[in-house]
């Protein structure tokens, strides 16, 4: 049986609760729905815990070398296998949903489609033989549910209005029913609920009037998901979209984008037969018309993919011995931190890099940069 506790999402009390359960010495998951939610979160929990209490981060914006990092570290200190188990957070985007066997005292997640809510809880006390190592309060599973939405939200507006972020990744019709459940629940018994849970999410019969509009923009875009569906046997069409968190467009997140890879460099040859140092120390030979496949595997290493708009510029001009090797790719310096391009180009906003938080981006407003081709999606601020 897990415990169901609703909670404010900008209630400041939750995150001094977070901080004080693992300083009890809880295992507790965080999932955020957006890379820069998970971002801001683990900065706040990093800067309230006391030394020696163990925070982490995991989204897609790492290296695929970080990112086998921090998932080997966690899975040492919350996987199946897990010798000692000590106070510690792990602050994750939805990819824990799958990509990490971890285990939980306690689970502290966004509001997502009932479906999703309930693949996390799986998160919780998921290996049985850790039961006896789990702090006092923490013997019976409980899940802090994070929901924006309170029921007194009167129109469709005031429903989107209160969901963001949420709903750029999830449809807000699928929110508000699976907010609407869960306020009304106090614990789910897994898996035996499951199927009534499901049942009572997608029953219609219960919906609100202002319910309305937010179903028939699910409708529509269900409808133009078929057509995208369909032009995969079309060659001409490029239906070659996932979203920031490497879903494809039928995944777990209803609106995507196209994505671009920037490869990240301490140093780039400023002339024929000057090599190559990549952010992980790997120095490599490069040349124009030279195909290698030590290179291609180096780069992809050193690879970030994220939102194509936010490096579009980049991408107009590359180095030969680049696009030679990967496609859709750009390449830049990383200089304490800031990934550095091309001043002549037109930026819209600062990127950055970090080991432990992985790719940032901060908007530059006045950035008169042309989104003729690559147009910002208006969630992209969040990512």
């Amino acid at each position: 049986m897990v415990v169901i506790n609703n909670r404010d999402p900008e209630d400041a009390s939750l995150w001094e609760e977070v901080a004080k359960a693992a300083q009890e010495e809880a295992c507790i998951l965080v999932v955020r729905n957006t890379v820069a939610l998970a971002q801001q979160t683990y900065c706040l929990l990093k800067s309230s815990c006391r030394e020696g209490v163990e925070v982490g981060l995991l989204h897609s914006r790492f290296t695929p070398q970080d990112r086998a990092k921090i998932e080997e570290t966690w899975l040492a200190a919350l996987g199946k296998d897990a010798e000692s188990r000590q106070g510690c957070i792990l602050v994750s985007t939805q990819i824990c949903e799958q990509s990490v066997d971890i285990d939980a005292d306690l689970l502290v997640t966004d509001l997502a489609p009932t479906e999703l809510v309930i693949q996390r809880l799986g998160r919780l006390h998921r290996h049985r033989k850790h039961d006896a190592k789990r702090p006092r309060d923490n013997r019976e599973p409980q899940v802090f549910l994070l929901d924006p939405l309170d029921g007194s939200e009167e129109t469709a507006d005031d429903i989107c209005a209160s969901l963001q972020p949420h709903g750029f990744i999830y449809p807000p019709y699928a929110l508000v029913r699976a907010s609407a459940l869960w306020r009304k629940r106090s614990s789910i018994a897994l898996p035996s609920e499951i199927r009534e849970f499901l049942e009572a999410t997608y029953n219609t019969s219960s919906d609100l009037e202002s319910w309305a509009t937010l179903k028939a923009l699910l409708d529509k875009e269900t409808r133009d998901q078929a057509g995208t569906a369909k032009s995969r046997t079309n060659p001409l069409v490029d239906i070659t979209i996932q979203d920031s968190e490497n879903n494809e467009r039928f995944g777990t997140r209803w609106k995507s984008q196209p994505t671009a890879l920037l490869v990240l460099a301490k140093k780039l040859p400023a002339f024929a037969g000057e090599p190559l140092e990549l952010i992980d120390g790997s120095i490599h030979k490069v040349g124009k018309h030279e195909w290698s496949i030590e290179l291609a595997q180096a780069l992809h290493k050193n690879a970030i993919k994220l939102p194509r708009w936010q490096v579009a510029s980049a991408l107009v001009e590359v180095p030969a011995w680049l696009s030679l090797h990967m496609r859709d790719a750009s390449v830049a310096v990383v200089e304490n931190g800031r990934i550095l391009f091309d001043e002549t180009l037109e930026m819209p906003g600062e990127l950055a890099y970090d080991a432990k938080q992985g790719a940032s981006f901060t908007k530059v407003e006045e950035a008169a940069v042309s989104t003729t081709d690559f147009e910002p999606f208006e969630e992209d601020g969040w990512f």
